[in-house]
């Protein structure tokens, strides 16, 4: 299937559109690339005509949905990633391990085991973030 070429519009990023392009089409959608102001759909052998269009409209109407006064995606999960590293390394676990062992009643336990999930959630959140990136 030939490629599709759509105005690039407002997209900064084809994380803005690639997404959506990707769950509807699947093995269909071999990705996209930009070239000046354009955006190029690249389809697989296994599209038809009707995929292809089905791809460019789906991109037109994510293009449509783009608010150009919030950041772009990647400037959005650097933002994520610097708030929650900032917040583990303003973690002193010397301290916490200091805490652990001070605990003597089962509400000292429950709010030591709050503030440890809550630290491990930030540790998933740099996890999923670093994931995505090597991804991309």
């Amino acid at each position: 299937m030939p490629d599709k070429t759509i105005p690039r519009g407002v997209v900064r990023e084809l994380e803005e559109i690639d997404p959506v392009l990707r769950a509807a089409l699947g093995a269909k959608y071999a990705g996209a690339s930009m070239r000046g102001e354009e955006i190029i759909l690249h389809l697989t052998d296994a599209a038809s005509p009707e995929d292809a269009e089905q791809a460019r409209a789906l991109a037109l109407n994510e293009i449509g949905k783009i608010d150009v006064m919030q950041p772009a995606p990647s400037v959005r999960r650097a933002r994520r990633l610097t708030t929650a590293t900032d917040v583990l390394k303003g973690v002193d676990f010397a301290d916490v391990k200091t805490q652990i062992e001070a605990i003597t009643t089962l509400p000292q336990a429950r709010a030591m085991m709050l503030k440890l999930l809550r630290l491990m959630w930030q540790m998933a959140v740099i996890m999923s973030l670093n994931e995505q990136d090597d991804e991309a």
